[in-house]
């Protein structure tokens, strides 16, 4: 028995439904959080020298919401960024700039093994600029 099918309507609503889907992903805020383990703790001090210079460029990001860094407590040695875009272009933006990409290469020298880097979607909650 073959598969059953769609009609030619179907699978247009199908590409415009997806055409939204994508176009929704683009417009709404993107967010990810990443998780750094540093070698010593000079190469924290180090670590922490090179982020603090990238957040004077991250700074004039119109599209950056939010760049924090974290250290968990009992762990001295571990980074934990937290970042939220106005959307994904404002995302592939900032990725794009000198001082990102000055910061994404000069880290991995401090790190025992590659950062734990996880992509997050909102479904719900509070923006500085009011709910989602």
């Amino acid at each position: 028995m073959s598969e059953p099918e769609i009609t030619r309507r179907e699978a247009l609503q199908l590409s415009v439904d997806l055409s939204d889907q994508a176009e929704r992903e683009h417009r709404t805020p993107y967010a990810l959080y990443v998780v750094f383990e540093l070698r010593s703790q000079a190469a924290a001090e180090a670590f922490d020298k090179l982020v603090a210079d990238a957040l004077v460029g991250i700074e004039g990001e119109t599209g950056t919401l939010v760049y924090t860094v974290h250290t968990p407590e009992g762990g001295p040695l571990t980074r934990v960024f937290y970042e939220l875009y106005a959307d994904r272009d404002a995302f592939l933006e900032h990725e794009a700039q000198p001082h990102t990409r000055h910061m994404l290469q000069a880290r991995e020298q401090y790190l025992t093994s590659a950062p734990k880097v996880v992509f997050l979607h909102q479904h719900q909650g509070k923006l500085p600029h009011g709910p989602l």
